[in-house]
């Protein structure tokens, strides 16, 4: 396949994995791995992971929040990355996390970096499919957030996040999240760290 005939069917597929490469070219698996080492010579595929391409005329359109779950399904966008989307940070990170009810790993390319955190299945929820990408909810972003870095949490920690709360955030869903939690430690942590930054909503009946 050319390249002016591969450019016109990245706007179908803009991240290439072997199915997808099978739906272009019609080849058998072992000649589509020696197009592939071809075109990544030519002009470049980026390697997400085995049999996951992102070709260099497309990086430009996409973002690691869709990207995230095409190396680890099922997973969401959460913590940091989640919270600079709903502009309740003002950093943007370089890392983009997420949780996964599989094990924790990491994924380190030429130009992004992943980081898959696990979460027990039970808690696996509380995200929404916006267009191409999972992400968890506002409440749960930074929940979670304050669940996998518990160890570190303090009321300093929280200070430097300088946080900002969209109008459609609930502070009466964020402690329903973390009631949910059933752990008295955590509970106790949050109290003395976060709850005290929340909108007045939480108090509300």
């Amino acid at each position: 396949m050319k390249r002016r005939e591969a450019t016109k069917r990245m706007q179908a597929y803009p991240v290439w994995t072997h199915h997808t490469l099978a739906l272009m070219t019609g080849d058998t698996p072992h000649y589509i791995a020696r197009q592939v080492t071809e075109w990544r010579k030519k002009w470049r595929l980026i390697k997400l992971k085995r049999w996951v391409y992102v070709p260099s005329d497309t990086m430009q359109f996409l973002d690691t929040m869709t990207l995230s779950r095409w190396l680890v399904d099922p997973s969401y966008v959460s913590c940091e990355r989640a919270m600079h989307f709903y502009g309740m940070i003002p950093e943007s990170v370089h890392i983009t996390t997420c949780v996964t009810p599989k094990k924790t790993q990491q994924y380190d390319t030429s130009v992004w970096e992943f980081s898959y955190r696990y979460l027990a299945s039970k808690y696996y929820r509380w995200w929404e499919q916006i267009d191409q990408i999972y992400i968890a909810t506002p409440e749960k972003a930074l929940l979670d957030y304050c669940w996998l870095y518990q160890e570190s949490l303090h009321d300093k920690s929280i200070e430097s996040l300088r946080l900002h709360f969209p109008t459609e955030f609930s502070s009466q869903r964020f402690l329903q999240y973390m009631q949910r939690r059933n752990k008295k430690s955590f509970s106790k942590k949050l109290s003395l760290s976060i709850i005290p930054y929340l909108p007045d909503d939480w108090s509300t009946s």
